[in-house]
């Protein structure tokens, strides 16, 4: 390879890996491998190629020539043939090119999205492609998301990038030596690998910080898998074990209570999709040939469930409000959630400051979440539950989309929400100790305190009157909302967007399920004019 290809590609990979045309003190060292300290003093000297612009950033151009010590600015700029800070654009069209977290991979395969294909997002209005960089000093790969106005467009981006990218021999070499079980297939190590062996690597790598409700689910589901296909070999994995593992599945109870029930879809197609990423990851290892998973079909759960998205009846709204009328703080977060939709997490993260009493809103900023440690190999949890704030469902790496809005509410949601606020003052002092008293909910402390808190205090309210509250759960406010809207005729697209979604899929099954009782009708009316046109010709 040429020197002009050469530090071509590096400065491509600068942009790649941190997404920016200009850097900041500390995002060039660490890109650099130099401490922060270092690299200032060494640019302080004035013996180097790298200038501070204005508000302490650093272009791409000269970290690259700095990087590349003997390459004068003039030498790096004639390489590229325009300077690299204005030549990207002409090289890599002005598609946006972000992070892609593991989850978000999971839940582009589930809609048929694999890497590599280009595809038309139709919440976002863009169209997107994903590509794989590599794995970083953790063995964890990097994923990119390209968005771009047309498909050419995207289909340019994507080529280019997979053109340039290619692993350093320090960045395979940090692989092996981070993860180690994970390396070429050729080692006897890696054939003595068990699938629990891999399994457990694989949610190592993508544990990242202290584990969220979704890392819950990993290690739910993981532990079928464990139970499942753990003691094979990884390396001698078949697709008759895989097919056999998951189509029994569909066969397995499990027991809630006196109940045993069969698994259902939900829980089958987080399995499917878990098996399909971890041998995704075997294929990658090059422990395996293929990815068995890709041929198989994705089993139907065998267990009847009754319809989901079911709105709560006019009469079992008035019991629900009447049962928690004397609980101001129930009564409020109720009142808040029929009227806008909210989910319970969304509702109980609300701040003061989201509620605009002049122009009558709520605005959806955040929502409260839990963590807890947990044991990867043996699958069990450590210590309690964790109460956190954390970004909305479907708010992916920095990008909003629909997930945080504004919607209008009524003066009786504004009235509820001012008289809670003010029965409350003799928490206001408590709540300052946690620093919370800019929240409109919280525990009897004034601490933060996960959801579970306010659902048992809801239950018990509603038991008070001799109400099911597994029946009438705080979800159903939500399904309410969405088919009461559906019910007036808003437009799917809107409705997505009032209900925070970013896909319209679950806005469609509660259309779907309110406009069957029209079927009839409608096709009866249909009928009743083709009548009158045939008399009439």
């Amino acid at each position: 390879m040429s020197t002009g290809n050469i530090v071509q590609n590096e400065a491509d990979k600068i942009r790649l890996a941190t997404g920016k045309q200009l850097l900041t003190l500390e995002e060039a060292a660490n890109y650099a491998g130099i401490g922060t300290g270092d690299f200032a003093e060494i640019i302080s000297s004035g013996d180097n190629p790298i200038k501070l612009l204005g508000k302490g950033y650093i272009r791409i151009a000269d970290l690259t020539s700095f990087l590349y010590g003997g390459l004068g600015m003039n030498e790096v700029e004639k390489i590229v043939e325009k300077p690299l800070d204005s030549g990207f654009p002409q090289r890599y069209p002005p598609s946006k090119i972000e992070d892609l977290s593991e989850e978000g991979y999971m839940e582009m395969e589930r809609r048929g999205k694999g890497e590599g294909s280009i595809f038309y997002n139709e919440s976002r209005k863009v169209w997107q492609a994903a590509v794989s960089l590599g794995y970083d000093e953790k063995g964890k790969r990097r994923r990119k998301i390209i968005s771009g106005k047309s498909e050419e467009e995207v289909g340019e981006a994507l080529r280019l990038i997979l053109a340039a990218y290619t692993p350093t021999a320090a960045e395979q070499k940090n692989i092996a030596e981070t993860v180690p079980e994970l390396g070429a297939v050729s080692t006897e190590k890696a054939k003595d690998i068990t699938f629990k062996e891999f399994l457990d690597n694989c949610l190592k790598n993508i544990k990242g910080r202290p584990q969220s409700r979704t890392f819950f689910n990993y290690i739910g589901t993981a532990k079928h898998l464990e139970e499942g296909l753990g003691h094979i070999l990884i390396s001698q994995l078949t697709k008759d074990d895989c097919e056999r593992f998951i189509n029994g599945f569909t066969e397995k109870t499990y027991a809630r209570g006196k109940t045993v029930s069969k698994y259902g879809h939900s829980m089958i197609h987080k399995i499917y999709i878990m098996l399909k990423m971890v041998l995704r990851e075997a294929v990658d290892r090059e422990l395996i040939r293929k990815n068995f998973v890709d041929s198989i079909k994705e089993p139907r759960s065998k267990k009847y469930e009754e319809p989901k998205y079911k709105a709560l009846s006019d009469d079992e709204l008035k019991k629900i409000f009447e049962a928690v009328n004397d609980n101001p703080m129930i009564k409020t977060a109720t009142i808040i959630m029929n009227y806008t939709g909210m989910r319970p997490g969304e509702v109980f993260a609300l701040k003061i400051g989201d509620i605009d009493f002049a122009n009558k809103t709520i605005s959806v900023n955040r929502a409260l979440s839990l963590e807890r440690d947990v044991d990867i190999e043996t699958k069990k949890y450590i210590g309690r539950r964790r109460a956190i704030i954390k970004e909305i469902k479907n708010e992916r790496g920095g990008k909003v989309e629909n997930a945080k809005r504004t919607l209008k509410v009524s003066d009786n949601v504004l009235e509820t929400i001012e008289n809670y606020l003010r029965d409350i003052l003799e928490l206001i002092e408590k709540r300052k100790k946690h620093g919370m008293e800019d929240f409109i909910f919280s525990g009897v402390n004034g601490n933060l305190v996960i959801l579970e808190y306010y659902q048992q205090v809801y239950e018990r309210q509603l038991a008070k009157k001799g109400l099911d509250s597994k029946k009438l759960n705080l979800y159903r406010f939500r399904h309410t909302y969405c088919t009461r809207l559906a019910e007036m005729g808003t437009d799917p697209t809107i409705m997505m967007q009032m209900m925070g979604d970013n896909t319209i899929d679950i806005v469609m099954k509660v259309y779907r399920s309110v406009k069957k009782e029209d079927i009839l009708a409608a096709s009866s009316e249909y009928a009743a004019k083709m009548d009158a046109t045939l008399v009439e010709a």
